[in-house]
């Protein structure tokens, strides 16, 4: 670093030991403890997360530093507040001595007064309920209160593909 950037080498001393330089601190804002804190954690982060951030917002610090947590999702026949699961449907439509093509219709609810935007999980399980493959759709739009049905289809591997004996959805918001 180019330490005359500094007033004297005590100041240059404090900001490499993770605290903010006396015109930072000057000003309103957190304590001088406080943004040390944040100045190391950001010290630490790889140069792709500074960059999100920068780009972003400062907003992601806390999100960028905190554990991934699994977000609740739904399965057939349940209620959310703002959506329904109305049906989940498949059909092999195409098979080779490689794959076969299980096509699959959802159709959801949407219970509120203004449009949802949802991610859905289809699941192909075998009659015990395990998966044996599954795919996936993004940014899936139902207009308020309306119903609409959504197609698409997977391509699963022929020698497990005649275990598939179910389809569930598993849906969420996206917003």
């Amino acid at each position: 670093m180019n330490e005359s950037r500094f007033k004297n080498r005590e100041e240059y001393e404090r900001w490499k030991a993770g605290g903010a330089s006396p015109e930072i601190q000057a000003g309103p804002g957190p304590s001088p403890a406080k943004s040390s804190g944040l100045l190391a954690r950001w010290r630490t982060l790889p140069m792709w997360a500074k960059v999100l951030i920068i780009v972003f917002g400062l907003g992601l610090i806390g999100s960028l530093t905190t554990p991934y947590r699994e977000t609740k999702r739904q399965s057939v026949g349940t209620l959310n507040k703002s959506f329904e699961i109305v049906s989940i449907d498949q059909r092999v439509t195409e098979t080779n001595s490689v794959w076969w093509r299980h096509a699959w219709k959802l159709t959801l609810r949407n219970l509120g007064n203004v449009p949802i935007q949802v991610n859905a999980l289809i699941e192909f399980q075998d009659s015990d309920g395990f998966i044996v493959d599954s795919a996936r759709a993004y940014n899936l739009i139902v207009p308020a209160g309306a119903e609409k049905t959504f197609t698409g289809d997977k391509l699963i591997t022929a020698s497990v593909a005649q275990n598939v004996d179910q389809i569930v959805a598993k849906v969420n918001s996206s917003q």
